[in-house]
């Protein structure tokens, strides 16, 4: 099924948790966390858990491969022009003779977002009178995470689509979300 492209300003004006962030920028989410930290990004609290905004993720993106080797000072310097050049319509970022071309990581970015935005769209249902407002896949009473445990424990596509009567989308689908959508509540304690 073919699905309209996501428009840009959708993304600019999302609002990502940490670890939708660190899975569409392709860091991990300690990175998207000292970002935060160090006040390189900004950062918004959205139902008690903090996110960020689609320009930062541009942002994260463009460094992901040189921040071991930049120093805030100048990874605030690449957010701000990222940010600036964004808001002006720039097909380009820079910072003395480092330029990004914001068109490649708009592309590369896009095609995460587009998918997870289909996950939460078209396989993920939340309502209160169903297992308690847990996530469930679509037309289903199966937990998200239920079944996201299930792959994580090794149980294969084909054991999960016999047993559940599930296709492979809606596994990927349930992997994808649980990655990206921490449980709530407190972490169990190490025992």
């Amino acid at each position: 099924m073919n699905l309209p492209k996501v428009d840009l300003t959708l993304l600019y004006d999302a609002h990502l948790t940490v670890p939708e962030a660190a899975y569409l920028a392709r860091v991990s989410a300690r990175l998207v966390q000292n970002e935060i930290d160090e006040k390189i990004v900004g950062v918004r609290l959205s139902g008690g858990r903090r996110s960020i905004s689609g320009v930062d993720l541009l942002y994260l993106s463009a460094v992901r491969r040189l921040h071991g080797q930049m120093a805030p000072r100048l990874r605030r310097q690449v957010r701000n022009a990222i940010a600036h050049s964004v808001a002006e319509h720039a097909k380009t970022a820079g910072v003395e003779f480092f330029v990004v071309t914001l068109k490649a990581l708009e592309d590369d970015v896009l095609n995460g977002f587009e998918a997870l935005e289909r996950v939460k769209r078209e396989f993920v249902d939340i309502h209160p009178d169903v297992l308690a407002g847990e996530p469930v896949l679509r037309g289903t009473r199966l937990s998200v995470r239920l079944i996201a445990d299930l792959v994580k424990q090794g149980a294969t596509a084909a054991e999960l689509a016999e047993e559940y009567d599930l296709s492979p989308e809606q596994i990927d689908a349930a992997s994808l979300y649980d990655r990206v959508t921490p449980k709530r509540g407190r972490p169990r304690r190490a025992t």
